[in-house]
């Protein structure tokens, strides 16, 4: 799905909009939990990819290989993505609670 002119066009607006209404504050609201969530998950899968690459290299089971490295990689993502997996749900399930507060908030006024 490629990114059309017209698309860049909307996220211009749509991000001046942004600015305009909120402030700067706004555009980069939720700006830190994200970043923790990709710390996360880079930090642990940096961390797994590399102990099981040296756990493998000493076990010589598998030579030096693309499949070692590809194992490795695939093993570390999966965890990665296993122990952050939790964080996003509740992020996500932060994010609908909130937009049902604040579109409640809009229909009782």
């Amino acid at each position: 799905m490629a990114l059309r002119i017209n698309d860049l066009a909307a996220y211009r607006t749509l991000i001046l909009s942004l600015i305009r209404h909120e402030g700067l504050a706004g555009f980069l609201k939720g700006l830190g939990p994200n970043v923790l969530g990709i710390f996360i998950y880079k930090g642990n899968s940096f961390f797994l990819y590399e102990n099981l690459n040296r756990h493998i290299m000493q076990s010589k089971w598998i030579g030096k290989s693309y499949l070692r490295e590809f194992a490795s990689a695939a093993v570390a993502a999966i965890s990665a993505q296993a122990l952050t997996y939790p964080f996003d749900v509740i992020k996500r399930r932060y994010m609908v609670l909130r937009d049902r507060r604040h579109q409640l908030g809009h229909q009782s006024h």
